[in-house]
């Protein structure tokens, strides 16, 4: 069992005015409710990624995830005891956490890490008090609430063999248990629960079909459970059927006092429904405002709190969701402007349709703001949003769509423009008439779109400033274009489908193509000196070279510049040490994503995680995982940088997560250099920063006699100090000089630093 205090970790994040660097932040979305929980003065809810609790009376939420306190991502399901005060949180991946007082989290590994033949999924948890059960594809685990680990495991199939158990519940001193063999239930004070034997299971002869049970519950001292969307009651004899309706799926059941609420989903119309069943019986069937409840109770309060797994947590009628992303699903980002773009849509392996309606979630002044066909009518029909494009001012946007074209999207007016087949020069696609795919989309420096529009005579197209398009005739039908990068010479680097790479430059004027200059890079030398032919993904660098992704690590055009002169351009792959051996640069990995920092550093997403090397690629800087880091997902889909703050995205497979990085983007000239913590402080042990430098500006700190204390060169517009000399020890209390100047010493500045000791 590990333990973490939440608590340590709250306070100290509320003595910093900002976001210190090297630290992380989860986007998580809340609207997919997935559990709902009473624990007295507040609730505590769960969505797919994450987990929050709301203050009642002061409207406060807490969230916990794996950057505060949490030891995994992807929640299965939860429960609360009011007399332990205990919330029990089970993941996908088998983890265990208690939550005790709502300060301390105590992780139980054991099963996740445990290897066994088949499945061990959670499907339920029971938390009785003394003990917590948890319904696995293994048994039933019976995890000691004090020793807080697991005590006992219930194997109970048929003669002691496996079955799946999806449901327990605890009452009048029995343990009743939903399985794939049937409700099965025993004495808890029986001598041994470990015995299959001390298990009976409910047959024909009890009213009961011996087929698989998914739920049951425990409510006015009656047991219910629910097979086929059929609801059951046990009178302490035999079983009754209480309730089915063809039309009405089973989502969920819910005890809460004396009443045991069952959760519905009308399969005709798509309303949603409550089945209210008192201690006298009585059923009610209650009509709710959502299509897919989970959970539904009354407070002591008189209070109606409803979870909908997909609008999130009701306080009576008004919804309570934090701000957040509309989904996890995350395909592609951008940031412009202290603005960030990104993609909820995305294609398969081949580029075929998701029929992913997630939409765009936009990012501005610490609120997202989400676009999709329930908030804006332009946006119903606009499924697999693939790639975006955003103007400098972070304003407006282009989003791709794999399906239906183009929509243009101005955040200052308020104002959505869809552009497809039927109302622009865009065509729709060979095999496929209906639909108008879009597949990338890139603004350049004139302000001019340009579209790949897939599986046409005329794959790519561009919509000027003044709204009249151009079609080029550089592709055929069977050609798909997966991302354009248009780098500092206005050449156009585009990604095909599956691999190869073609560049592009229209010349002087943009309708003659007789100045065009066109080129297919592939494998062979000589016509590109690619080593493998499947790229993912390219960015070109502060140096000009474009630095290439495939499925066997990072290649580099030196020469990009030349790339479409008559000698042409090859590809090069740099030799580099890891781990103690040499190797081609990131030689083993897939490589999906890439990104250039400030300081001309380059991030690299992969399928193993993400990595921070040196601008010429010969050192590792960082590494991050789901191991050593609350990264939700090592399947890393796109990288972009927030160059003013240094804010590092990574969108995954399982969501957003940021990472403050020590570069930002460098100043012109240098006004007015700022220091962050200012004073320094005897407690303070972190990075001091030293901004609005500009780049790569040379830095010295001198003390009061003018010996020079440290000397390094910014990352970008800062330089990170960690208040020591050169030896490693914390400089002596006073008051330190920064002298600052580009590579040519104009440009100076000057700030002050007080270091306290």
């Amino acid at each position: 069992m590990q333990f973490f205090s939440l608590l340590t970790l709250v306070l100290a994040s509320l003595t910093l005015a900002a976001q210190p660097l090297g630290t992380w932040k989860l986007y998580f979305p809340y609207k997919d409710a997935t559990g709902l929980e009473d624990a007295g003065d507040m609730v505590y809810v769960s969505s797919t990624q994450s987990l929050y609790s709301f203050e009642k009376n002061t409207g406060v939420f807490t969230f916990f995830d794996k950057q505060t306190a949490l030891s995994d991502v992807g929640i299965k399901c939860i429960d609360y005891n009011s007399t332990t005060k205990t919330l029990a949180v089970a993941y996908n991946n088998s983890n265990i956490d208690l939550i005790a007082d709502a300060t301390e989290v105590y992780n139980i590994p054991d099963l996740k890490n445990k290897i066994i033949a088949g499945t061990k999924n959670i499907n339920g948890i029971c938390n009785a008090g003394a003990k917590i059960y948890f319904a696995t594809d293994v048994g039933i685990l019976a995890v000691s609430q004090s020793k807080r680990e697991i005590s006992e495991v219930y194997v109970i199939g048929k003669l002691g063999g496996n079955a799946a158990v999806y449901s327990v519940a605890v009452g009048n001193n029995k343990i009743f248990a939903a399985t794939e063999q049937g409700i099965k239930s025993a004495p808890l004070n029986t001598a041994n629960l470990q015995d299959f034997n001390s298990w009976k299971t409910y047959s024909t002869q009890d009213s009961l079909p011996e087929k698989k049970f998914s739920l049951t519950g425990f409510a006015a001292n009656k047991f219910y459970a629910v097979c086929n969307d059929t609801v059951f009651g046990f009178n302490g004899n035999y079983w009754n059927k209480l309730f089915f309706d063809t039309a009405l799926q089973v989502l969920n059941v819910q005890s809460y006092g004396n009443n045991f609420f069952v959760m519905l989903h009308n399969t005709q119309t798509g309303e949603g429904k409550v089945l209210k069943i008192d201690d006298s019986g009585n059923q009610n069937l209650l009509n709710v405002s959502v299509g897919s409840p989970i959970q539904y109770f009354i407070d002591n309060d008189g209070t109606t709190w409803l979870a909908d797994m997909y609008n999130g947590v009701y306080k009576n009628s008004e919804l309570i969701n934090p701000n957040s992303p509309t989904s996890f699903n995350s395909f592609n980002i951008d940031v412009k402007n202290n603005v960030t773009w990104v993609s909820g849509g995305g294609a398969d392996a081949s580029w075929g349709y998701t029929y992913n309606y997630s939409g765009m979630y936009i990012l501005k002044n610490d609120t997202w703001k989400n676009l999709n066909g329930f908030s804006s009518p332009a946006l119903v029909n606009f499924p697999d949003i693939v790639n975006i494009a955003v103007a400098n001012d972070g304003e407006k946007a282009y989003l791709a769509s794999n399906r239906e074209g183009v929509a243009e999207v101005d955040l200052n007016s308020n104002t959505i423009q869809q552009y497809n087949k039927n109302n622009s020069p865009l065509l729709g696609a060979a095999g496929d008439p209906v639909a108008t795919r879009v597949t990338a989309v890139a603004l350049d420096r004139d302000n001019n779109l340009w579209a790949g529009n897939a599986f046409t005579n005329f794959g790519l197209i561009v919509k000027k400033p003044s709204g009249d398009w151009v079609k080029l005739p550089y592709f055929t039908v069977n050609q798909l274009i997966k991302k354009i990068v248009i780098t500092s010479n206005n050449y156009k680097w585009m990604l095909m489908r599956p691999g190869s790479i073609a560049v592009y430059y229209e010349g002087n004027i943009l309708e003659n193509t007789s100045d065009d200059a066109f080129r297919i890079l592939g494998t062979g030398k000589g016509y590109g000196g690619l080593n493998n032919g499947n790229v993912n993904c390219l960015v070109e660098d502060k140096d000009g070279a474009v630095w290439v992704g495939t499925d066997e690590g990072i290649e580099i055009f030196y020469c990009a510049g030349s790339v479409l002169s008559q000698n042409g351009c090859d590809a090069q792959r740099i030799v580099v040490e890891r781990d103690g051996y040499n190797g081609y640069l990131f030689g083993t990995e897939i490589v999906r994503a890439l990104a250039v920092d400030a300081a001309n550093r380059k991030w690299v997403g992969t399928s193993n995680g993400v990595w921070l090397i040196s601008a010429d690629g010969k050192k590792e800087l960082l590494k991050f995982n789901t191991d050593n880091s609350p990264l939700p997902s090592n399947y890393i889909t796109d990288i972009a940088i927030n160059h003013k703050t240094g804010e590092v995205f990574f969108t995954t497979e399982q969501g957003i997560a940021s990472y403050l990085g020590d570069a930002i983007q460098g100043s012109e000239t240098c006004d007015k250099a700022v220091v962050f913590p200012n004073p320094v402080r005897a407690s303070y042990d972190g990075p001091i920063a030293i901004k609005g430098l500009v780049d790569d500006a040379y830095v010295k700190i001198t003390d009061a006699t003018g010996l020079v204390a440290y000397q390094g060169k910014a990352n970008g517009g800062q330089m990170i100090w960690n208040g020591k000399t050169y030896n490693g020890n914390r400089v002596a209390s006073g008051v330190y000089t920064v002298y600052s100047a580009n590579e040519i010493g104009k440009e100076k500045c000057v700030a002050k630093i007080v270091l306290i000791n």
